[in-house]
């Protein structure tokens, strides 16, 4: 398997590069030796973990992010619409005594994915978990989604996630093996309102995790997936169409007539990360309320 320096010089576009690597460096977090420094001295389930967390300046990502630091991991964060929420986020983790550090980069663009993981493996020495948070998908009926619409959803949903597992694997591997997750939703094998683009890609996802925890395994790196129902936040509250009568449809479906919390997704994330979940790989785990079981 080649190393993240072999792709990184496989790329030929330096230029490309050094812009990351600038807004990387400008970002608030430690220095290497800084993270392998605090990386011992933390305490917590995952103390000495490295972890990246793709999509985290705001959101999930970003509570999953939050939420590992306070169980010990060294985070990275990373963004790309918004660079200025991806810091705001590393600071808000460093405020409240963890520890990260902020790297920019798209993990649909091939070019900066690779300098994602360069500059991890410069400023941390490595990783042990990476979390694959980064989504794009319209919202709108079936019809309305166009041919730039499936590429930019595809890119960032599949392809980021199978070249971003394979160049974790390459930085996991040194530290004997890793885990990774990726977040889907039940909306890959049911039909949900305006959800005609990013059902298909999410089912794509779910498909792709299987085949890499086969093909990982022997690494000794798991790989599974998040089903998770709707949940209150930025997504459902603010780009949803029609949402305040969908959002009430949404709750009555549940058991327990609320929705989802981005920290509950986030706890199911945290279990298959964790030494609990030892035995687990290949997996997509729903969670969701009970909303998608009623017929």
């Amino acid at each position: 398997m080649r190393t993240v320096g072999d792709l990184i010089r496989a790329v030929e576009a330096p230029a490309a590069r050094v812009s990351l690597s600038a807004r990387s460096q400008a970002a608030p977090g430690l220095s290497t030796a800084a993270v392998e420094r605090v990386s011992k001295e933390s305490t917590g389930e995952f103390a000495g973990k490295v972890v990246l967390v793709s999509g985290s300046g705001h959101g999930l990502g970003k509570v999953i992010a939050r939420h590992l630091a306070e169980l010990g991991a060294t985070v990275v964060v990373n963004s790309f619409h918004s660079p200025a929420r991806g810091d705001e986020t590393a600071a808000q983790i460093v405020a409240d005594g963890g520890q990260a550090i902020h790297v920019w980069g798209s993990v649909a663009n091939p070019i900066q994915l690779a300098g994602i993981f360069a500059e991890i493996e410069r400023r941390c020495g490595g990783l042990d978990l990476l979390v694959s948070s980064a989504s794009n998908g319209v919202f709108t009926p079936l019809k309305e989604v166009s041919a730039e619409h499936w590429d930019r959803a595809f890119r960032t949903n599949v392809v980021g996630l199978h070249q971003g597992a394979f160049l974790a694997a390459a930085l996991m591997q040194r530290r004997g093996g890793g885990r990774i997750v990726a977040i889907s939703s039940p909306v890959s094998h049911r039909y949900a309102e305006h959800f005609g683009c990013l059902g298909p890609i999410k089912a794509a996802v779910e498909s792709l995790t299987r085949y890499l925890a086969i093909e990982l395994g022997p690494l000794n790196i798991q790989v599974n997936a998040v089903s998770a129902g709707a949940f209150y936040g930025e997504t459902l509250e603010g780009e949803l169409p029609d949402r305040e009568r969908l959002i009430p449809y949404l709750e009555s479906r549940t058991t327990f007539r609320r929705l989802l919390t981005e920290r509950d997704v986030s706890e199911l994330v945290v279990y298959l990360l964790s030494a609990r979940a030892r035995m687990v790989t290949g997996s997509v785990m729903l969670i969701d309320g009970g909303g998608t079981q009623r017929l």
